[in-house]
Parts: C-alpha cells; structure tokens; sequence
C-alpha cells in the first residue's frame, strides 16, 4: 500500500512512464473506504498514440485533455483498473429507471431507423443493456435481442423479464463468434470504456459482413459543451472516459474497417422530470425554472408526458461493416 500523499508509477500502452499522486478513493454513491487508494496511470492518446496534449476541463480533481494530434478528447491521468461495482451500483441506474417511461419512444425510434438500414431482422447485441429496456423493444418488433453489461445489478430481473440472453462482463473480454450479429447497439457505451478503439475493431470482428451498427455518444464539439464546457453536464472523469467530436469518431471508426452512412444530432424522448434533472445542474442558482417545472409535473401532473428534445450535446452514428 502507498501511504497517504505517496506516489505510484505505472505504464499503460506505451504510454511516458510518469509519476502520480496517489489520491484517496472519494467518497462514491454513498460510500467510502479510507485504507483504499485509487492508482492513477498515465495513457497516450487511444486515436493515434501521441503523447501530446493540451488541458481541455477539470472535473472532481480529475483533468480531461485534447491530444494536440489528432483532437480526441479524454481523461488523463485516469484511475487503473477501476472496480465498476463503485461506480455503476444500485444508485447509478436510479437514472435509468427515471428515464425508462421516456426511453420507451427513444428506443422505437431507435430500432425503426436500424430497420430502415438492416437487410433484415435478425440477431442484435446491445452492449451496456442496463436495465434492458432496448432489447425489450427490439423484441417487440421480432429481433433475436442479446445484452452485455458490466454489472449484474439487473440482470436476473432483466432475465426474467425479457427472457434475453445477457452476459455480465467488460465487453472487450465477453467472448462473441465471428459474423454472428446483424445490428450491433452502442447507445451511451463507448464513452465508458477503456480502450473505444479496441472495442469498435471487435464490432467489425463480430458484425456480419453487410452488418450495421449505431453509435451514440456526447459530441463534445455540439453547442451545449460549447456554451458550458466546464460545468456540461456529460464531463463523468470516473465514467466517460473519452469525448468524441464527429471527426475523432469518424477517424475511428474509419481505422477499425467500419463504414459510416450517418451522422447527426442525437435527440431523445424527454418528460418533464429529466428537463428538471438537466436544468437545476445547470442553473444551480436559478430558482424560477425549476420552480415552474416542478409545479408542471407535481400539481399539473404533467410529468410523465413524453416528447422529443435535441438537448445539443450527443451525436449519433449509422455505420456498416462492408460485405
């Protein structure tokens, strides 16, 4: 164990061996252990291997640079093998159950646009399923619905609700065949992981020639990050790893062998309860909004209608591993 204020060293992916401060784990969700210690390291850019950067924001002590390179976005230093239990508990999906009665239109949506590009339906992976709400709906519509997620928190409900086969662990690591799926779904994942490059070089591994994927993800070049780059609200330094413009996310993709169809704004379904979540974290001091919110959704009880919001911050992508 380091002592407090100590240093620890370490190398990852060719990186510039440095030294970082050693800070003590933060309390997280709730909890706390003191005697723990997070080990920062040090990584070169995942885009192109540069080790050339510039500071971009400052989050929970946390710092997110720009490689001077090529402009990805991403965290660095960030925490070395992080535990996902401490960061995607019980609490972190609390979001997603409040906004699972609005990610019902978003996610039919979502599969008719993949329907509009898939040959035909077929099987489709759904890589940080959550608490399944997407495979439900691609079921619906007569997809053959796999999830992977890194916590088993819902997963048996999950299960036992939807009858899909889910599988617990890091993507990178969950072994899939060769050309099994049709459709590959990365809503809000691949900002999450610790290697985005790797991870798309494996959808055009198990993808079937002629297979389409879609990607969502912040768009850190969008208005929102323009306009609050410090306080924007999708700056996570212990969950988003990486922010992508849709430049970066083409060259990435375009490295990994994947074809791009699309790029555009991604608005989702929103209810009057997330548009109060999302304006009181920018408008800490601001007290008539949210005021008129709550009294739309508590005494007007209007805040479970559901319609369409572009907040201007997240890009989606269509792309296609070619036949």
């Amino acid at each position: 164990m380091i002592p407090p204020g100590g240093v620890c060293c370490h190398r990852q992916r060719g990186s510039t061996l440095i030294s970082d401060s050693s800070a003590q784990t933060a309390t997280m969700n709730g909890r706390s252990d003191p005697m723990k210690q997070d080990k920062l390291v040090h990584i070169a850019c995942n885009l192109c291997g540069a080790d050339d950067t510039a500071p971009w924001a400052v989050r929970n002590g946390m710092s997110v640079i720009k490689c001077r390179q090529c402009g990805l976005i991403y965290v660095n230093p960030r925490v070395d093998d992080p535990n996902p239990d401490n960061i995607y508990d019980t609490s972190y999906f609390d979001y997603y159950k409040l906004t699972e009665w609005a990610n019902g239109k978003t996610f039919i949506r979502r599969v008719k646009l993949l329907e509009k590009y898939s040959p035909g339906k077929g099987r489709i992976l759904d890589v940080g399923c959550a608490i399944g709400d997407f495979m439900q709906v691609a079921k619906s519509r007569g997809w053959d619905p796999h999830g992977v997620d890194i916590t088993a928190d819902s997963i048996d409900e999950i299960r036992r609700r939807t009858g899909v086969e889910i599988k617990v662990g890091d993507f990178a690591t969950v072994p899939y065949d060769e050309n099994y799926f049709d459709v590959v779904n990365l809503g809000d994942s691949i900002e999450h992981m610790m290697d985005p490059h790797d991870a798309l070089r494996k959808v055009h591994h198990i993808l079937k020639p002629g297979g389409i994927g879609y990607l969502r993800t912040p768009d850190a070049l969008h208005l929102m990050p323009l306009l609050f780059r410090q306080s924007w609200i999708q700056i996570k330094p212990k969950e988003h790893l990486f922010y992508f413009t849709r430049k970066t996310m083409r060259r990435m993709l375009e490295q990994s062998g994947l074809e791009i169809l699309k790029v555009s704004s991604s608005g989702t379904y929103c209810t009057v309860d997330i548009l109060l979540n999302r304006i009181t974290h920018y408008f800490t001091r601001q007290r008539v909004i949210p005021a008129t919110l709550r009294f739309m959704a508590n005494s007007l009880r209007l805040g479970r209608i559901r319609f369409p919001l572009d907040t201007l911050e997240e890009m989606e992508v269509i792309f296609r591993k070619p036949s």
